[in-house]
């Protein structure tokens, strides 16, 4: 199998300690959905070269941005065949999961604002963990509750300017 390592695009610049605040700023959307469909492809949406990987997501709710009930995202990365390439800090995806998602548009497409930090999961017991974890949830568990995390986002882009 061959393994390629990726420098991440200059336009997915991950954060370092960023607030959920800073998340929800940056974004142009922020959805709690569910990932309908993940798959791969040998170029990005605008023909970028290198693996990328596609995730559809059923939107249950929106938090920022345009209501729509799927969206199409992209990352960079991924497994076609044999080849696979890693991207330090890229979110990966399953079908099923269900997720909070920053999201950012570029070049016609979406995709995670910060990269990793842009996707969140969400568990059946009601409370989001980050998929990079850092300072930004609760120490103790590593999670928030979901209701926290949308009273912290619509408050946030409510002060956008």
């Amino acid at each position: 199998m061959a393994v390629v390592f990726a420098a991440s695009s200059a336009t997915a610049t991950t954060f370092d300690d960023v607030t959920i605040e800073e998340l929800a700023r940056a974004s142009d959307i922020v959805v709690l959905g569910q990932v309908e469909l993940v798959d791969c492809h040998d170029q990005g949406p605008a023909g970028q070269s290198g693996i990328h990987t596609r995730a559809v997501v059923r939107v249950t709710e929106t938090l920022h941005g345009e209501n729509e009930r799927l969206l199409e995202l992209w990352v960079h990365g991924g497994r076609i065949g044999d080849t696979a390439r890693l991207v330090p800090s890229q979110a990966t995806f399953r079908e099923g999961e269900r997720v909070a998602l920053f999201l950012f548009r570029s070049r016609g497409a979406l995709w995670l604002t910060g990269m990793g930090r842009g996707k969140w999961v969400i568990s059946d017991s009601g409370s989001a963990a980050p998929w990079i974890r850092d300072g930004i949830v609760d120490a103790s568990t590593g999670r928030i509750d979901v209701g926290v995390l949308r009273s912290r986002v619509l408050l946030a882009v409510s002060r956008r300017p």
